[in-house]
């Protein structure tokens, strides 16, 4: 009994961790595409506005993913990441 209570404890666990995992991609993802970027045209092309937020934005989402492919409950979801 013992046994299958640790076997169900550990499938609860990488359940959880799972979906937090997902959770944390998911919030990148939302965060990256609501993020306002002002594009302004330079000479023959263009250039980003003010991009101080928008950096703050990519380190966040940059540390976000890496904390995330780092963690080892990651395999079943690494394709996302």
């Amino acid at each position: 009994m013992e046994d299958k209570a640790g076997e169900l404890i550990e499938i609860a666990t990488k359940a959880l961790q799972e979906r937090n995992l997902k959770d944390t991609l998911n919030h990148v993802e939302k965060t990256l595409v609501e993020s306002d970027m002002t594009i302004k045209p330079y000479k023959d092309g263009y250039v980003l506005g003010q991009v101080d937020e928008l950096t703050i934005i990519l380190d966040e989402s940059l540390a976000n993913v890496n904390n995330t492919l780092a963690n080892r409950y990651i395999k079943p979801i690494k394709h996302r990441a």
